[in-house]
């Protein structure tokens, strides 16, 4: 579960810190403003990799550029501040495994997405990526299609897409098939998941805006593992916020807006700030209105 991210000379702000809530986190905001390459670098901090290119430092910065990270491990919370190398082009930990993170699935604007699953997937190795250290990939990376038809890397089947898959598995009575029963009971796929939304709201008819946040929840609530559950979602419909009235819980939720700033003493730059969750029960003369 990510707890926290802090940037200092990288992405759309010379520095921008987030602390996440345990539960449900919606960021907002205009277009450009950096929501997605917000949850390009929460992938980055609870996988080591990168989904998309990797976060640059901004130009023109007279100090190094820092992605800090603070995460709640499958045994110990674990902090980490880590300067972008020069020499090497690329920010770089300490040699060894992260701490277990739980799965990580991005869901990205395009229709592909990312899996990372511990139990299939090893972090890349930042002192070498030697082959004793990782024998399999850091991640699943799908597109729209290879979601149906499957993925290959080299000649090697990593999986027969969505519909052949189930297939198999239950003609063969397999443990994958037994797994997938078992998360419909309600037994939780995982300890701890992460769900990375870029623009839930893509593509989808208005009625259907309003249902899928709602949705989401539910599905974890059902699947048991709502209380390991952490889901980081980027939006621009008054929809989707609509949709959680009466869901939202200020104990564990946080809703954050991407605003460009500008004035007489600085130049245009982009703040994030925390918004106080209103619901619009509490302000009938505007909803009249």
């Amino acid at each position: 579960m990510l707890r926290s991210l802090d940037l200092r000379n990288v992405g759309p702000s010379d520095q921008l810190t987030i602390e996440f809530g345990d539960r449900l986190n919606v960021i907002t905001g205009d277009s450009g403003l950096g929501k997605s390459f917000l949850l390009d670098v929460a992938w980055w901090a609870l996988t080591r990799s990168w989904a998309a290119g990797q976060a640059l430092p901004n130009r023109g910065a007279e100090r190094e550029a820092t992605l800090s990270y603070r995460i709640d491990g499958k045994t110990a919370p674990v902090e980490a501040d880590i300067d972008f190398s020069v020499q090497r082009q690329g920010w770089f930990h300490d040699s060894g495994r992260p701490p277990i993170s739980g799965l990580v699935v991005y869901a990205r604007v395009d229709g592909s997405f990312t899996v990372m699953d511990p139990a299939r997937n090893d972090p890349p190795d930042d002192e070498g990526d030697s082959p004793a250290y990782r024998r399999r990939p850091t991640a699943f990376f799908f597109n729209s299609d290879e979601v149906w038809n499957g993925l290959v890397k080299g000649e090697q089947q990593l999986c027969c897409g969505l519909i052949a898959d189930w297939r198999v598995w239950k003609l063969q009575s397999s443990e994958e098939f037994k797994a997938l029963e078992n998360m419909l009971r309600g037994e939780p796929p995982a300890e701890q998941v992460t769900l990375l939304i870029d623009d839930v709201e893509a593509h989808l008819h208005p009625r259907w805006q309003r249902a899928i946040l709602p949705a989401i929840l539910q599905a974890l609530q059902g699947l048991g593992a709502s209380a390991g559950s952490q889901v980081i979602s980027t939006t621009h419909s008054p929809l989707v916020l609509a949709s959680l009235e009466g869901l939202w819980e200020e104990k564990h939720d946080r809703l954050f807006r991407l605003d460009l700033v500008s004035s007489n003493e600085s130049a245009p730059h982009v703040e994030l700030k925390q918004e106080e969750w209103r619901p619009l029960s509490r302000h009938p003369a505007k909803v009249a209105g």
